[in-house]
């Protein structure tokens, strides 16, 4: 009966989660203190890609309205206007 009762203690069981919670809370703490590196270069670096991008696919697009009858018109006389 004395190893029944020694081996639910309550109090002990509590001070065990309570050292566990501080101990993960003070490593939590310890991880949103850590610097965060600067994104600054990530953005503009995106930005330009995306800038790059847009004004390739717009070149792109005015060529086609631009010279678009004229492409068609060789496809048509090569005999590729079908596959388009």
């Amino acid at each position: 009966m004395g190893y029944e009762a020694s081996a639910f203690n309550p109090s002990r069981r509590c001070a065990t989660i309570r050292s566990l919670a501080t101990s993960l809370s003070r490593l939590y703490i310890a991880a949103m203190n850590m610097p965060v590196p600067s994104t600054s270069f990530h953005f503009w670096l995106l930005a330009a890609l995306v800038a790059v991008a847009a004004a390739a696919t717009g070149l792109a697009f005015a060529g086609w309205t631009g010279n678009g009858a004229a492409m068609f018109m060789a496809l048509v006389e090569s005999g590729l206007a079908l596959c388009f």
